[in-house]
């Protein structure tokens, strides 16, 4: 804490982070995982909890996996009021961004705009397009990562003096936070640490701070590997994309550190840079992040999987950096300063009013399909695909027709046994009057008929592949005068998306 208020620049910047993620996480629509747990929590209908919370945490950990945050995460968030929840989130936010500067140990009052380089560099290549800024994404890696890189911070720190029991117990809390976080961050980092205490026998000299905070990690990584959905989901077969492009979506940034390793191992000077900066914690973050990467890979699940890998190699690159001893003078220093919070102010303002908007979207369309008496909706929505660049893609709102898992959240949890929500441009109200085989505003189509050329894609979506710029996705519904009809939309591949082979024709 001294050492970011001797450093206001830097406390200002985080303070941008976390009000802006606060505020972005306040106009969050409910929906996917974030609704389902919503749901199944009982909140619509009670604001203390009860037996349903016990048996939500059971039927979690029995039933989908063991992270401490997935689990108690939606426990506290969403019984808390919206604005203190989102405050929580904002500044869960910021503590992950903290965590990566105050592990790359920036010297103080000194290379200020090295720290706000280092923060900017974070904030637009972290996988954010991957679903990260949902409610249930943060608890898995944000939240887990950020005490990770914590953790290794502080048992690498120097001893300031004989710790105090309540210093004790909170390092064993983060100990346990770290561990039991995810299964691939307790793994990597249980791993890891195994193997650099049996190095040279450094067990043996342990301070009680090390001690506990070990034992803390080992227990946590326990708590969560002994989870019995971690060992059944581990057992089912899934469906891995192509590994390069596995790679390259998810550890963009770690293959770049092991390139500039790879490269500084040629000369006998470069060596010894390398060889140095091993016998401090820097082998620490690369270590871990190696043995993340590769649970990352054997998940087959792009994006989100490499956080923790991405951020290990985000300190790992950066003390790099700082090693080479590269100065600039005051001015590029300051004007580079001014452009780096320029940015992140202007990320997050557009991000803000971006997500302001389509939440109230989001809310429209609610209220008219609980209202529908078949689903279909008919309301003009801003596309993930139209907003800005400089939203990284962070900002969510009404789902798209092919985003098949939120459409049957947001069903259960709205109209039970009803039809899946369809929405349909404004210009197409009324179409049932005058439907007979089929219309079409030129984008999207409503048939009597199932359509031609309707293909399964391998993760269950059904797509029409027709003479034109992309396939459309199909759905099927029931008019309220009892007639099916078949919609077919246009497939909008959100950020991250990939394709899955087609395994059925139809």
């Amino acid at each position: 804490m001294k050492k970011i208020l001797q450093n206001p620049v830097v406390a200002a910047v985080l303070a941008i982070i976390a009000i802006g993620s606060a505020l972005l996480d306040y106009y969050l629509p409910a929906m996917g995982d974030d609704l389902a747990f919503w749901h199944f929590l009982g909140l619509e209908d009670y604001t203390a909890p009860d037996r349903r919370t016990i048996s939500f945490i059971l039927a979690h950990i029995f039933g989908c996996n063991g992270r401490l945050f997935d689990y108690m995460g939606p426990v506290v968030i969403n019984l808390l009021p919206r604005a203190m929840a989102a405050a929580l989130m904002g500044g869960m936010a910021a503590l992950f961004f903290f965590s990566i500067w105050w592990a790359v140990d920036v010297p103080q009052r000194r290379h200020t705009a090295f720290s706000v380089v280092l923060l900017t560099f974070v904030l637009a290549i972290m996988p954010w397009w991957d679903g990260m800024f949902l409610r249930v994404c943060q608890f898995n890696y944000l939240w887990g990562t950020a005490f990770c890189i914590l953790f290794i911070a502080i048992f690498f720190a120097k001893p300031s003096g004989r710790d105090s029991r309540a210093a004790l117990w909170g390092v064993a809390l983060l100990g346990v936070f770290a561990g039991a976080a995810h299964e691939q961050t307790g793994v990597a980092m249980s791993a890891t640490f195994i193997c650099w205490a049996l190095a040279g026998r450094r067990y043996r000299t342990l301070t009680l701070r090390r001690k506990v905070m070990l034992a803390a990690l080992f227990a946590g990584t326990f708590l969560t590997v002994a989870a019995p959905a971690i060992w059944h989901r581990a057992a089912q077969d899934s469906v891995h994309p192509p590994i390069v492009q596995l790679l390259v979506t998810t550890l963009p940034l770690y293959l770049i550190l092991m390139s500039v390793t790879a490269v500084c191992m040629c000369t006998r000077r470069s060596r010894a840079f390398i060889i140095g900066l091993a016998s401090t914690s820097w082998c620490i973050y690369v270590s871990a992040g190696f043995i993340a990467g590769i649970i990352a890979v054997l998940s087959g699940i792009p994006g989100r999987t490499g956080m923790f890998t991405e951020a290990c190699a985000a300190v790992a690159l950066a003390r790099m950096c700082m090693a080479v001893r590269c100065h600039i003078g005051k001015i590029p220093a300051a004007l580079i300063t001014i452009v780096c919070i320029a940015l992140i102010t202007a990320h997050f303002t557009v991000s803000v009013r971006y997500q302001s908007r389509m939440y109230g979207e989001a809310e429209a369309v609610k209220r008219e399909y609980i209202a529908s008496s078949d689903g279909i909706v008919f309301y003009d929505f801003t596309s993930r695909c139209d907003v800005p660049l400089l939203t990284l893609n962070r900002v969510k709102g009404v789902a798209d027709a092919d985003d098949l898992w939120l459409l049957q959240v947001m069903r259960d949890a709205y109209k039970p046994g009803g039809n899946i929500p369809v929405v349909l441009p404004e210009s197409m109200a009324g179409f049932a009057s005058h439907l007979t085989d089929s219309v079409s505003d030129g984008r999207n189509t409503v048939y009597t008929f199932r359509p031609d050329n309707v293909v399964m894609t391998q993760d269950g979506l059904p797509l029409q592949y027709y003479p034109g710029p992309a396939p459309r996705f199909v759905t099927q519904t029931t008019l309220a005068d009892g007639r099916d009809v078949w919609i077919a939309t246009p497939r909008v591949r959100d950020p991250g998306d990939y394709e899955l082979p087609v395994i059925s024709i139809k």
